[in-house]
């Protein structure tokens, strides 16, 4: 047992050794390096691709102007629940075009009353939806909002400080609704669109005070949209009697308003590009040895072939693991910050960590999900014996179930997902339905693996070399 201990370690210490020279060290830095590389492009470009501007700015304005210190103050009298986060309120604005420095004050349907400001301050006040009544003071660059369930009695929301804020300013009512997001699966991808809402509130007892002028007269804007048409009629005010009726459509936020996106995900999707770099690792480091004729002074030091070939797979696998987990740590700390700087901010989209859990899975789960795939090039390797014929094989395997299911029903594509090596790509999903439980997802590509190195483990044995 001590001898067969012994053997075993020598085989592997001389595995380790192959993988350790001047060929075998070049292969490893050349699959880190592409690994490296593709993962950070497919995640960048995936980040810039799938984001739209860092804030969102379209509602229905019924403005008057405002010079100097005053007052805005307004009964939401009732709204309509067309989004949890349709907004209904009154607003201090630079001026009526999007993007000007702004403070609102609104209800909201699902997320009671909040203040708001230049698309990152957030204040919650009261879980009160309409009616309620808001007032918004504005005093030289500071705006300050209130609440009340009767306009007598006045709770502070919260007070803000507008550094830009200019003498003359905008003031008055503002409605919107952001869209809602459905989202469409076909096989392994997924596609959102965003279907517009249509938001609309009454306001009574709207008045706006000011020592420094006398009143303007009300006008109306659509800021921020490239039409005036929701999804259920169109966006527009009336006034009747003291009581205006605004419909609006569109969000007022600083980051896009579904916050769907899977940001880890979007941080690891490079990794199926880093596939390739795995999979030519596992198999280089078996067909070399053919190609140079290496082979046959192998099993002459070794005559127990299956032991040569689960020593190259411990080697192969710890190598391609260690790789695997450095490629998924990058990808993910490299690609957060332009994810941010292409609006994945707060609230939506809460900053993420390694440490947190589904990241951890995530981050792990493709290191090993690299590892499998490595592994299975090795066993595919040592059946075909041939360089390019394993690689087309192998990649084959990985690719073509993601880009020749095309034609075929939705059923049938998520099942050829579920039954092939791409069901690893499951542990990068943080958020959204599953086609297949991401550890089973890994566990079907290390099936692969075993297969082709059991298969590869009696080939090698019944044939001369």
């Amino acid at each position: 047992m001590a001898a067969i201990g012994n053997a075993f370690g020598q085989t592997l210490r001389s595995e380790w050794t192959k993988l350790r020279s001047v060929r075998g060290i070049a292969w490893l830095l050349v699959a880190l390096t592409l690994a490296v590389a593709l993962s950070l492009l497919g995640g960048a470009q995936t980040s810039t691709s799938t984001t739209g501007p860092r804030h969102v700015d379209e509602f229905t304005f019924v403005h008057r102007s405002l010079v100097g210190d005053g007052t805005v103050v307004a009964r939401v009298l009732t709204q309509q629940h067309s989004h949890e986060f349709a907004k209904a309120g009154v607003m201090v604005k630079q001026g009526a075009h999007s993007g000007a420095t702004y403070a609102a004050l609104m209800v909201t349907p699902g997320h009671g009353v909040r203040l708001q400001a230049d698309f990152t301050i957030d204040q919650r006040g009261s879980a009160n939806a309409a009616p309620r009544w808001l007032r918004l003071t504005r005093s030289g660059p500071s705006v300050t909002g209130h609440e009340s369930a009767d306009g007598v009695a006045w709770i502070e929301v919260g007070s803000v400080r507008l550094a830009t804020l200019a003498t003359a300013v905008e003031v008055g009512l503002f409605v919107t609704s952001p869209p809602n997001i459905i989202t469409t699966r076909e096989g392994t991808n997924t596609s959102s669109e965003p279907v517009r809402t249509l938001g609309a509130a009454t306001f009574d007892n709207v008045a706006v005070s000011s020592a420094a002028q006398e009143p303007t007269d009300w006008r109306t804007d659509h800021i921020g949209a490239t039409d005036n048409v929701g999804a259920a009629g169109t966006t527009g005010a009336s006034e009747v009697g003291g009581v205006f009726t605004v419909t609006g459509s569109g969000d007022v936020a600083g980051v896009r308003s579904e916050g769907n996106d899977d940001v880890v995900r979007i941080s690891l999707s490079g990794l199926q590009l880093a596939v390739l770099a795995m999979v030519v690792f596992g198999v280089v480091f078996m067909t070399s040895e053919y190609r140079q004729g290496l082979i046959r002074s192998t099993f002459a030091a070794t005559p127990q072939r299956g032991r040569v070939l689960w020593t190259k797979a411990m080697v192969i696998g710890a190598s391609a693991f260690a790789t695997g987990l450095a490629v998924s740590v990058a990808a993910v700390a490299f690609t957060q910050p332009i994810l941010r700087r292409n609006g994945y901010v707060p609230p939506a989209y809460p900053y993420i960590s390694l440490f947190d859990p589904p990241v951890r899975q995530a981050v792990v789960g493709s290191a090993l999900y690299l590892t499998a795939l490595a592994l299975m090039g090795l066993g595919i390797g040592t059946l075909v014996r041939n360089s390019a014929g394993a690689i087309v094989a192998a990649i084959g395997l990985v690719a073509v179930p993601q880009i020749a299911t095309g034609p075929l029903s939705e059923e049938l594509r998520t099942w050829i997902y579920r039954l092939t090596p791409t069901a690893g790509l499951a542990i990068q999903q943080t958020r959204g339905h599953h086609l297949i439980d991401p550890w089973l997802g890994v566990g079907v590509a290390f099936g692969y693996a075993a297969i082709a190195l059991v298969l590869g483990h009696v080939l090698l044995r019944s044939r001369d070399v």
